[in-house]
């Protein structure tokens, strides 16, 4: 069986989505107020417009945002930002925000403290810069990843994900046990997500639990798509366990893992050259 490894890339994305939308915020910004400031015919001097800080506020938008997540406990994402020239001369800026396939919208007027969408919650931000810390040093120095993470959910316990890469710092650290309650709390917040159903399994049979492990993988096997991204991981994590603890069908589980693509499993399915 493969060696867990950390397959999120949440902070990354997050970095990138934030710089790239403070760069379209200023430019719906600077279109909004090309394209609805009244045009001045007469010549006469203008009234100087009351709000100079709409830059600040795309800002502290995008910084609210950055800040939410989904109750799938997944960040939320920032799809589109446009902005509209309010009566008093300021900008406010609509953030388009996706959870899954649902959208969101958060309104963020200059000097008013936006109205976070009910089915949204706002994290700390020292907690997630917590997070990514234990995220870049998860691989290269899981120690240090722990107590990242452990100062993150000190803060915020409402995220599967954090749980999650605890649970794979103590997998590093060789301490089973606690990972494995870390995922049970990872299930319990996010229970279809299947990578983490599969990581569990996995966790489950390094300490020693093959049938528990067996069981929770044939229910994956069930619940996913034919073309899930990780079924040829699954088919022979599957195949591997059966065959040691002398499944029934660890025939049948070998068979589907060399379909799979796991060619190791590829050749008691051959005809002897001998019987040809």
């Amino acid at each position: 069986m493969r060696n867990l490894r950390f397959s999120g890339n949440y902070a990354r994305r997050n970095r990138k989505m934030l710089i790239w939308g403070l760069l379209t915020s200023l430019f719906a910004a600077c279109h909004a107020r090309n394209a609805k400031e009244p045009s001045n015919p007469s010549g006469r001097a203008r009234t100087a417009r009351p709000c100079k800080n709409d830059m600040q506020n795309v800002a502290r938008g995008h910084s609210i945002a950055s800040s939410l997540y989904c109750h799938s406990g997944f960040p939320a994402t920032t799809r589109a930002v446009a902005s509209r020239l309010l009566p008093n001369g300021c900008l406010a800026d609509t953030f388009i925000l996706k959870c899954g396939a649902d959208t969101r919208t958060l309104v963020v007027e200059p000097g008013a403290e936006p109205t976070i969408p009910s089915d949204l919650f706002r994290v700390d931000p020292g907690a997630i810069s917590d997070y990514q810390e234990a995220h870049r040093n998860l691989t290269k120095d899981p120690t240090t990843a722990l107590a990242a993470i452990n100062r993150a959910l000190e803060k915020e316990k409402r995220i599967g994900q954090w749980w999650r890469v605890r649970g794979l710092a103590y997998v590093q650290l060789g301490r089973l046990e606690d990972a494995l309650a870390d995922f049970d709390t990872v299930l319990a917040r996010t229970p279809t997500e299947p990578l983490f159903r599969l990581e569990h399994a996995q966790i489950a049979a390094r300490g020693g639990r093959q049938t528990q492990a067996i069981a929770e993988l044939i229910a994956i096997d069930h619940d996913t798509a034919a073309n899930w991204a990780n079924k040829r991981e699954l088919a022979g994590t599957l195949a591997h366990l059966a065959s040691e603890a002398g499944h029934p069908d660890a025939p049948v589980f070998r068979a589907r893992a060399c379909a799979e693509g796991v060619t190791s499993y590829c050749a008691e399915l051959r005809p002897d050259a001998s019987t040809r």
